[in-house]
């Protein structure tokens, strides 16, 4: 029996694995790994909006902080003896203000690796959080000259709220951020029309 069998936010390409402090899968630990990872990928400025965070900086940024974590995974032989997940990126919400029925956070996604699953990955990341964490309203910042930031946001369906002046310090000045949001009310119907053909798909397969 898979990890996964009961868990919502995945199909049997991708899933969506919510991390615990102290988790060892790696060697050097799951924090370490995206790090690396990311660092690697030459994404780490865009990812933190113009901060490069040292290896310490990042593990304290989400062991030390209020930020909750998911590791965005392709899935290989899902529900089999021979199921692998490979994490490919990650994402976070954090700073929520609210209560039950009217809650807002900030939200980032990271991938340090191509996937022809980002778009599927990025629905069931949202829903997560508008389902399993009870959160209303999404609002993400990223630089505005991060391209594919906003062609990944435009995708998902969140909409720019604004483009603020002089936001984010990157490479010695103070540079323009695009603002977007994304509302339950607006995503949920359109991610329980796509979860449907994933399932449809799963059960045929």
């Amino acid at each position: 029996m898979s990890t996964w069998d009961n868990w919502e936010f995945k199909t049997d390409k991708v899933v969506v694995a919510p991390f615990a402090p102290g988790q060892t899968v790696y060697v050097d630990g799951m924090l370490s790994t995206l790090y690396y990872q990311t660092r690697e990928a030459g994404v780490m400025e865009n990812v933190f909006c113009g901060d490069n965070p040292s290896h310490d900086q990042f593990i304290r940024i989400f062991d030390e902080s209020k930020r909750v974590l998911q590791i965005l995974c392709e899935m290989k032989n899902a529900g089999e003896e021979t199921e692998t997940i490979t994490p490919v990126g990650y994402c976070w919400v954090e700073l929520p203000k609210g209560v039950d029925g009217e809650r807002a956070a900030m939200c980032a996604f990271a991938f340090f690796k191509k996937s022809r699953y980002i778009f599927d990955m990025g629905m069931l990341g949202i829903a997560y959080w508008m389902k399993g964490l009870k959160i209303n309203v999404l609002h993400g910042v990223a630089l505005e000259s991060n391209k594919a930031a906003a062609k990944y946001s435009d995708m998902l369906g969140f909409k720019e709220s604004a483009i603020v002046p002089r936001y984010h310090f990157h490479e010695g000045k103070l540079v323009p951020a695009r603002a977007v949001s994304i509302d339950d009310r607006d995503f949920l119907p359109r991610y329980e029309a796509w979860k449907s053909k994933q399932n449809r798909v799963e059960s045929a397969s």
